[in-house]
């Protein structure tokens, strides 16, 4: 600003100061127009710290300018080219937004129209809203309000583009899942993707800028909004909006460290822009809250590593701090390399995937391929599970048999020994008892009793013996003696 314009916008100021507060914009719109914006915006921003010491810095006034109304009212009720004017939806440093309808009878639709402020139309306000004009001509996703018509009237300015009927998207997230909340910055992502492509910055990414809405099938879907500040990267074209008046234009508390510093916004900004708001969406806090103090903020976003955002909302997964924090790194080329490599990687964690920015471990990939392929895992596991189960029980099966069979074979052997006893002369004996002059039913009798009752202590070997005599005495008659048995 040049000496002799800074002394007339000082004296402006100082009249206006002193006059009422509700004679201030008479006065104002009495001053000449190349003084008026600079007068309003110090007057607006004037709290008796020394305002008036020094000219602004450059870029000062234009940041001032951008919180302040220009004009004596809204414009509600009032004809814009072929649209009829609603209640105004939307501020912003070169104009405000309105909710508009087709009336000239040609055909219905509903818009939001932008239009430039009387008191705001300095050249480079009207240089930043050409170029957005030029940009949102240029961009076609169903995940960005288009631009549906521009004209002047009354040498302001003006562009329609969709009407969307939404929220800021961090107010639906609230009511959503994690995973409904990761789907909805991936749309984010492509659309910001798609702008990319068209060699468009958006370097303005926040909740307020994105509006979600329901598609006709029920869908949530994000629309992105306010390529107000906007650059484009074609090096054929002069359309950078911060040369017409050596201005920074950001929101601080959603701009990245080369935003802050001053550095031309390449795509690397707006993914940072998005891991900000990925960020948000998922815990509902920033990494770097705006207490007021500007210099703080300006030196938190420059230096202070964010923190996880699990440490607001533990139990959030591991892999969503990795993918945020690393969209961001302070350092743009140690961002993800664009704005859908950071989709691709939600979309990996959406489909339990390993994700590209955190380094590959066995462990994590196993855990990774588990959860990918849950179901495949528990019926795999069931059936070795269940293999095991047979199997051991086949074994013990073949052991019991075994047992059986060697039980069986020792107590045939101990019967064969029994009988073999039974069956043995005594030399000594005498007559009547002499196992050559004995009778089969004798020697059954005599010598079977006295053997079943010595293994009295050996049940089942007893019950072996007792068995085979009483089959004999039942083959000789015996009836009463086999039945004992």
């Amino acid at each position: 600003m040049d000496p002799a314009h800074w002394n007339a916008v000082k004296d402006g100021l100082a009249d206006a100061l002193h006059l009422p507060p509700d004679e201030r914009p008479a006065f104002l719109a009495s001053l000449p127009l190349s003084l008026r914006s600079d007068v309003a915006a110090l007057l607006a921003a004037e709290d008796g710290t020394g305002v008036l010491e020094r000219p602004p810095a450059a870029g000062g006034v234009s940041d001032l300018l951008d919180q302040v109304d220009l004009d004596a009212g809204p414009l509600e009720g009032s004809r814009v080219g072929p649209y009829r004017l609603h209640e105004r939806i939307g501020q912003g440093g070169m104009g405000d937004v309105y909710r508009a309808r087709r009336d000239d009878g040609l055909f219905d639709r509903e818009v939001a129209l932008k239009v430039v402020r009387a008191g705001a139309r300095t050249d480079a306000v009207l240089g930043r809203f050409a170029a957005e004009r030029q940009i949102l001509g240029r961009l076609r996703h169903p995940g960005i309000a288009r631009l549906l018509d521009a004209g002047v009237e009354d040498e302001r300015p003006w562009i329609a583009m969709d009407y969307v009927a939404g929220e800021p998207i961090t107010e639906v997230a609230k009511a959503l899942s994690i995973r409904d909340r990761v789907r909805l910055v991936i749309g984010v992502a492509e659309a910001v993707h798609t702008a990319h492509q068209s060699l468009v910055v958006h370097r303005d990414l926040k909740p307020s800028n994105v509006l979600v809405t329901r598609t006709p099938s029920g869908d949530l879907r994000p629309v992105l909004l306010d390529f107000g500040i906007a650059k484009i990267l074609d090096p054929t074209t002069d359309l950078d909006l911060t040369s017409a008046d050596g201005r920074r234009p950001m929101t601080l508390s959603y701009a990245a460290p080369e935003q802050v510093r001053g550095e031309p916004p390449t795509t690397a900004t707006d993914v940072y822009g998005l891991g900000l708001l990925l960020y948000e969406v998922l815990n509902g806090t920033r990494p770097f809250p705006d207490t007021g103090d500007r210099h703080a903020l300006e030196t938190s976003i420059l230096h202070d590593a964010p923190p996880a955002p699990s440490s607001a909302r533990p139990g959030l997964s591991r892999d969503l701090d990795t993918i945020c924090l690393t969209a961001l790194r302070k350092v743009p080329t140690e961002r993800y390399a664009s704005a859908e490599a950071l989709a691709a990687d939600l979309q990996r964690f959406l489909s339990d995937e390993p994700i590209a920015a955190r380094a590959p471990s066995r462990a994590y990939r196993a855990r990774k391929f588990i959860a990918r392929h849950r179901a495949g895992v528990l019926a795999t596991a069931a059936v070795v599970v269940l293999g095991i189960a047979l199997t051991a029980i086949y074994a013990a099966s073949l052991a019991r048999e075994r047992d059986r069979a060697r039980t069986e074979a020792e107590t045939a052997a101990q019967v064969t020994d029994l009988l073999m006893e039974m069956f043995d002369r005594d030399p000594f004996a005498a007559e009547a008892d002499r196992l050559d002059s004995m009778t089969v039913r004798t020697f059954l009798v005599q010598r079977g009793a006295s053997a079943v009752d010595s293994l009295a202590p050996r049940p089942e070997l007893q019950a072996r013996l007792a068995t085979l005599l009483s089959h004999l005495l039942g083959q000789l008659g015996e009836y009463d003696r086999a039945f004992d048995l």
